[in-house]
């Protein structure tokens, strides 16, 4: 029982981790795409 409750609390952590840093990763790749656009452009 407690070990089915620590493998949910794992795998919650690293899914709440991945969700922010895909969030901080998304406005850099955001950025990047509207710089290489304008220099095509």
């Amino acid at each position: 029982m407690k070990s089915a409750a620590a493998k949910v609390i794992v795998v919650t952590w690293i899914s709440e981790k991945h969700h922010v840093i895909r969030n901080r990763i998304k406005p850099l790749l955001t950025i990047h795409r509207v710089r290489v656009s304008k220099e095509l452009g």
